[in-house]
């Protein structure tokens, strides 16, 4: 009874792959959902940490506290002119104040210092700028002198306006002044508090005291302190919600919380995925029809589901407000856009999808892929984020991007601009995507971009291992398969004709006559399989043969015959190494996916997903070459009732008996009607009423398909195999006929056997009797045995013949014959025969060594049992020589850079509006008399910048930070209010952005020149000031106290990392010994004579010639690229002292001692 309609190729090809991928997805939503505590898991897990984070915030606890400060915060003034004591000092007898140029003109312009404050500098001139520096070095904190600042003027004048157009001076005081940042970094919501120059007024008092008495002089005025009644406020700040504490938990917290919210999915997804891959199942897929990149997107839509649901309890718990009982409404994340934060999730767990993939495609271990997961996920994130956490400010963008590559760091980035947004009240929006946060160089938009970058860039890199290392099943293509025309070119259609009748590819003398009115379906071509590089044993050896549609080719063989290799290699799970295959007209080398299309395939192992049943297997695989659904169903009940698993239809695969796999198997390769299907020994492990019927089904199916069955079942192969190939050493063998002659006394062999050759010339007398001869007649010279049987029946009185016969060669004996010819041709033809048996006594008799002799043999056999060991695991011969030295060159790399860091000073900074690119300021005047000092203060600003007039300057800066925030905070930066209180006295005030570090002196610096030019009555003259921090000894002291500490930090890590090579060297050595005790190779050594001792002694002076190359190479270079000589050149000896002792204590020597 026929079992369905076959599909057609053609149909297979064009069948959809959106149905190819509902496959995929069908049979993972079955697995996910009969592990449903698992996904359930995979779900909630990642939710968890969001949870966490949202219960710190609702719970009422310090963390979650949030106080609303309802009214501005304003500042007191600072008065410059009446604030006594604004300059504090040691407690010295001598404060020195240093000045250069040694002038009158400069030590004029510091009149006011001493007036101004009150205080008793003594000023003393130097002869020059470096002799700042190096009197502040050379400086003994006992002195009872103190240097309390410098001071350097650039355009001085020895007239009496001191200077001509331009003025600069530095003032240079010991403090730290943060010049190589511009912004202050907030930590949480509130007014900032990170102006340096609020806290500490001395170069505030002393940039104040130097510009009026240079105003003085270019004015001709004198007493202007009096005049000038100057004082700096800063913007007051609008309302907010103060919860320092919580932001800071949001920065440090976030980022880790979210990364490892993934950490149980991740190693979940690549576990299933390399499960797939060791058992062999992705690759039977291919065979079927399902290209590997369909499997691919299958799993990524499968995972990308449960992590974007995970993503959605994650973005509620994290953007939701909700009432806590406190307040009114918060949330985490209270001022950022819902939909944005679930992009960014998107794109994440996108990108660690796709590294997930990269990971799975680099192991064949299910086990061993989910640890080092587990491992990666961690340190992918903590070693990059924490090792450049505190300054990750200063970091260059490039930097930061390419740490962005790893997704993990992708998400902590831009978590942390998120909470960055946070804490300064904005949130990210869709406005600021592309502005990165304050003191950044990174935005919103670059962090989703690099993790579309992430995405593409793993996706490159699973294809390309997957191609090169596809595992255990598989043709790997080169490493340089890329650059190779032929794999970007597909190669056309070869003519079947060409490789079928090509005689000179085909030994004639080893098969029958072709048959007629058959097709080829697979076509052999000199294949050959080598297994390890330049090895001369070789699995399948220059095979040639044909197989044909509508019958059933056994191929028959003993157990490493070469039978599955070369099935392997057929359906593309081995690559050959020589030759090739075409199956159905396409080169198995350059088309293999081509060839699966219509390829049915049961393999020697049982390749079965795990959790799905056997009635799902059939269906899922039928659905691969069949369309109508209909007609599946009925094709998937008979196949089961033919093959007596109907019973079985509802168990899962893994629960099955042998036996009953190896059926599901079979029916697998089946289902939906392949036109060449290949069975290796497809009944082994069933029981033979189950092999005679799985015989019927096999000579049923037959019709119009290619059948290639393995098998060592000589009878198996007797009745199915329409042609029967016997392998042996990777080559097929001949099988023929026998002539049998029974032979009277005066019987003449010789003449028989010369007129048998005479028409068959390759005839074979294989026995002579006393009165029966047997010959072996090749099966392609049938067309001479009529003139033989001629001519033997002419001679039949002459030759003494009393009978003869003609009869098949049995299966048996074919199957011995051609293990006992193959043997013999492995026998030295030129080596003569010798005696059956050996005299005891025989002189030449070989002599067995003893004493001396035996045990230095048995000794150089040890040595050369470890050496091809060793040869043959280069892997852990790499670990025991490289792991040493390349801990030993990072510990060296460590200590150099560590030693070779130089002293990072303060730059000097200009304070002027250069850095405030489109800065906003205002100004305000009271009366006419002022218009004309506040224009000169306008028009000090650049062209880039606006300057406003405003007639109430707290309203103004109040309305900006509660109509526009950000403008307030990052635009608006100065402003000034003038007001004449009388003809002879001006009350100015400075306002100034306090967001900024250095907006105070800047701001002060610009009403100096206001005030310089208003004085002069000339609007190109102008000063300009510049904060150049000393460098003291105590900075350079503190710079040595920390070079000390790195050394030694650097020299205890070398003591707890270091010897990390030196142990797994020494654990190394116990893995042969173990190896040797588990396979008892150790006890038959030992029962063959070999002493104890000896043993253990040949394995010890091994490893020990190992360990010591391996510990001198890590010994010299210490000795060579040690720059700074942490060992002595006496004591690099001293580190070989560690060697016995650590052999003493290895496994091996407890092995021994046991």
């Amino acid at each position: 009874m026929s079992i369905g309609v076959p599909v057609t190729s053609d149909s297979r090809i064009m069948m959809s792959c959106l149905n190819q991928l509902g496959l995929i997805l069908w049979k993972n939503w079955l697995f996910r959902r009969r592990h449903y505590v698992m996904t359930g898991l995979e779900i909630i897990l990642p939710a968890l940490f969001a949870i966490a984070i949202y219960l710190m915030r609702w719970s009422g606890g310090p963390v979650s506290s949030s106080v609303y400060h309802a009214n501005f915060t304003e500042y007191k003034p600072f008065d410059l002119t009446d604030d006594p004591d604004t300059i504090k000092f040691y407690s010295r007898i001598q404060n020195y104040l240093l000045f250069y140029p040694n002038t009158s003109a400069a030590l004029d312009l510091l009149t006011y210092v001493n007036n101004y404050t009150e205080t008793h500098l003594i000023f003393e001139g130097v002869g020059s700028e470096s002799d700042i520096d190096s009197t502040t070095l050379n400086w003994d904190s006992r002195d009872e002198k103190y240097i309390f600042g410098a001071v350097v003027f650039e355009g001085l004048n020895e007239r009496g306006d001191i200077f001509d157009n331009k003025l600069k001076y530095k003032i240079r005081l010991d403090s730290y002044w943060f010049t190589d940042e511009m912004e202050v970094i907030q930590v949480f919501k509130g007014p900032p508090h990170g102006n340096v120059y609020t806290n500490q007024i001395t170069f505030i008092c002393l940039q104040h005291a130097i510009a009026i008495r240079a105003i003085e002089k270019k004015s001709n005025e004198s007493n202007l302190f009096a005049n000038y009644k100057i004082s700096t406020v800063q913007f007051p700040f609008p309302p907010y919600y103060m919860d320092q504490e919580f932001s800071t938990v949001l920065k440090i917290l976030l980022p880790l919380y979210i990364t490892l919210s993934f950490i149980f999915t991740a190693p979940i997804t690549v576990r299933r995925i390399v499960r797939e891959k060791e058992i062999g199942i992705k690759e039977l897929m291919k065979l079927m029809g399902i290209p590997a990149w369909i499997q691919w997107f299958g799993w990524f839509v499968s995972s990308i589901i449960i992590m974007a649901l995970s993503a959605v309890i994650i973005v509620v718990f994290l953007c939701v407000s909700s009432n806590n009982g406190a307040n009114d409404s918060i949330a985490v994340l209270e001022n950022s856009a819902p939909e944005i934060v679930y992009i960014l999730f998107l794109f994440y767990i996108t990108s660690a999808i796709c590294f997930c993939f990269f990971i799975s495609s680099l192991f064949n271990k299910p086990t061993l892929a989910a640890g080092v997961t587990v491992l990666v996920w961690i340190l992918s994130f903590c070693v990059p984020y924490y090792s450049i956490f505190e300054k990750y400010r200063t970091l260059r963008l490039s930097y930061k991007l390419s740490l962005g590559l790893l997704p993990n760091m992708a998400i902590a980035w831009a978590l942390s601009i998120i909470a960055e947004f946070e804490s300064q009240g904005e949130g990210i929006r869709w406005y600021n995507l592309s502005e990165p946060t304050r003191g950044d160089n990174m935005s919103m938009d670059q962090v989703l971009m690099i993790m579309l970058i992430d995405t593409f860039m793993y996706i490159a890199l699973t294809w390309y291992v997957d191609k090169v290392f596809p595992g255990r099943y598989g043709i790997p293509k080169p490493w340089y398969f890329l650059f190779a025309k032929s794999y970007w070119k597909r190669g056309k259609l070869i003519e079947y004709v060409n490789c079928a009748n090509n005689d000179a590819d085909v030994n004639r003398n080893k098969f029958e006559e072709e048959p007629t009115g058959l097709s080829p379906c697979i076509a052999i071509r000199n294949l050959s399989k080598a297994y390890g590089l330049n090895s001369g044993a070789l699995a399948v050896d220059n095979l040639s043969l044909n197989i044909y549609e509508g019958q059933i080719t056994a191929l028959l063989g003993h157990n490493g015959a070469g039978k599955t290799t070369t099935m392997s290699i057929l359906t593309g799970m081995f690559p050959p190494s020589k030759g090739t295959a075409f199956v159905n007209g396409y080169d198995i080398r350059t088309e293999i996916d081509r060839a699966r299309r219509d390829l049915g395939l049961c393999p020697q192992f049982n390749m079965l997903f795990d959790r799905l049943t056997v009635e799902e297997h059939l269906i899922f695989f039928g659905k691969l070459k069949m369309d109508s659904s209909k007609d599946l169903a009925a094709q998937v009940k008979e196949l089961m009732r033919k093959l007596q698993i109907s019973d079985k239809k509802d168990t899962f695969a893994i629960n099955l008996s042998g036996g009953m796999k190896r059926k599901l198997n079979l029916g697998i390769a089946l289902i939906g009607g392949p036109k060449v299907v290949m069975l290796d020994e497809p009944t082994s492990g069933m029981d033979p009423e189950a092999r005679r019927s799985i015989w019927d089904l096999l000579q049923e199916y037959r019709t119009n398909r290619c059948i290639l069955l393995s098998t060592h079942f000589m009878e198996e192969a007797d009745i199915l195999g329409d042609r029967i190939a016997i392998m042996a050493n990777g080559q097929v063998e001949c099988a023929g006929y026998h002539l049998t002659m029974c032979l009277r006394d005066n019987s003449r062999v010789n003449e028989i056997t010369n007129m048998v050759n005479n028409h068959i010339n390759t005839a074979i007398l294989e026995s002579s009797r006393e009165f029966e001869l047997s010959y072996n007649l090749p099966s392609n010279d049938t067309s001479h045995f009529s003139l033989l049987f001629d001519d033997l029946e002419a001679n039949f009185e002459s030759f003494g013949i009393k009978d003869f016969g003609l009869s098949v060669t049995t299966m048996e004996e074919v199957f011995l014959k051609v293990g006992e010819s193959v043997a013999a041709e492995n026998e030295n033809e030129d080596e003569p025969p010798q005696s059956a048996t050996i005299s005891l006594q025989n002189e030449n008799a070989i002599k067995k060594n003893t004493g001396f002799a035996l045990k230095s043999q048995q000794f150089y056999g040890l040595l050369l049992k470890r050496f091809y060991y060793t040869r043959h695991r280069l892997g852990l011969l790499s670990i025991q020589f490289f792991l040493p030295i390349v801990t030993t060159l990072i510990f060296v790399f460590v200590n150099n850079s560590a030693s070779n860091v130089t002293a990072v000073h303060q730059p000097a900074l200009l304070l002027d509006l250069a850095p405030y690119r489109h800065c906003l300021g205002f100004v305000h005047h009271q009366s006419p008399n002022d218009s004309s000092v506040a224009n000169y203060y306008g028009s000090s600003f650049p062209a880039k910048c606006t300057v406003r007039s405003v007639t109430d300057p707290v309203e103004y800066i109040k309305r900006m930070g509660l109509d526009d925030f950000l403008l307030y905070r990052d635009k608006l930066l100065f402003g000034a209010f003038f007001s004449s209180e009388d003809e002879n006295r001006m009350k100015i005030r400075i306002w100034y952005n306090n967001y900024y570090r250095h907006t105070l002196p800047t701001a002060l610096n610009l009403v100096h020149n206001s005030l310089l030019q208003y004085g002069a009555g000339n609007e190109t003259i102008s000063m300009s000031v510049e904060n150049a921090p000393l460098k003291t000894a105590d900075e350079l002291n503190a710079f040595h106290s920390h070079i000390d500490f790195m050394r030694s930090f650097v020299a205890i890590l070398m003591g707890v990392f270091m010897p990390v090579g030196l142990c797994v060297l020494t654990a190394s050595f116990i893995v042969f010994p173990v190896q040797e005790r588990v396979a008892k190779c150790k006890h038959i050594q030992l029962t063959s004579g070999v002493g104890c001792i000896l043993f253990w002694i040949s394995s010890f002076l091994w490893d020990l010639m190992i360990a010591l190359i391996s510990c001198s190479a890590a010994v010299s270079i210490i000795g060579i690229c040690d720059r700074t000589h942490i060992f002595d050149s006496v004591n690099l000896g001293d580190l070989y002292n560690s060697l016995p002792k650590k052999w003493e204590k290895s496994e091996k020597w407890k092995l021994l001692k046991s």
